[in-house]
């Protein structure tokens, strides 16, 4: 979800990524405690001000999210990786 707009305040623009899941693509229903990163970012890190422009790929047993960081991926670019089993 994106943060409020403030023009004072940027760090209400960042985004972070978040987790929905529709039957009909129409209506979705919000899960976002059931996929969170097993190590947060912390203070300083490259992605702790925004998470987003997230792409998922599922291969080989593992689903794996590749999303831009701080300043819409100015800061840089990674990724999280979940084992399916």
């Amino acid at each position: 979800p994106r943060g409020r707009y403030d023009v004072d305040d940027p760090s209400l623009r960042d985004y972070v990524i978040g987790y929905a899941t529709s039957h009909d693509a129409r209506t979705w229903t919000r899960r976002d405690d059931e996929h969170v990163f097993l190590n947060p970012p912390q203070p300083g890190d490259w992605d702790h001000q925004m998470q987003c422009y997230s792409t998922v790929i599922r291969g080989n047993g593992r689903t794996y999210m590749f999303y831009c960081g701080n300043g819409y991926g100015h800061d840089g670019f990674g990724y999280a990786i979940r084992d399916e089993g």
